[in-house]
């Protein structure tokens, strides 16, 4: 069974660079999730392994997003992709409880090599 992936970025074109690229690497993307409601829907509905998700979205804080997906689905790993240059921002994911941290642009070939630790 290939792992699962949920993605959550108000972007469009991220969501399936990200989306595609990890279907071709062998990852199951169970949601491509515009807004942190819609992300937290499909987290309860496929508990995936991994969510990808952007700090600033359409609908909340990816901060707060990070905080009610550690309640929700605690054994998800929440990796950041983000454009937010501010360290203090990255700082503070970290401590939120994401397992990884990264800074737009991101290349594919980049987020699937930071999500070889969570491949079952």
């Amino acid at each position: 069974m290939a792992a699962t992936v949920l993605l959550c970025d108000g972007a469009a074109f991220v969501r399936d660079l990200f989306g595609d690229a990890l279907e071709g690497a062998g990852w199951t993307v169970v949601a491509r999730a515009e807004t942190g409601e819609a992300a937290l829907a499909a987290l309860r509905r496929h508990r995936p392994r991994v969510a990808i998700l952007d700090v600033v979205l359409p609908d909340r804080d990816g901060l707060a997003l990070i905080e009610e997906i550690r309640i929700a689905a605690p054994d998800t790993a929440v990796v950041i992709c983000t454009s937010v240059g501010d360290a203090a921002v990255r700082t503070a994911c970290a401590a939120s409880g994401a397992a990884v941290v990264l800074r737009k642009p991101v290349a594919p070939a980049r987020l699937i090599e930071a999500l070889q630790a969570f491949a079952r």
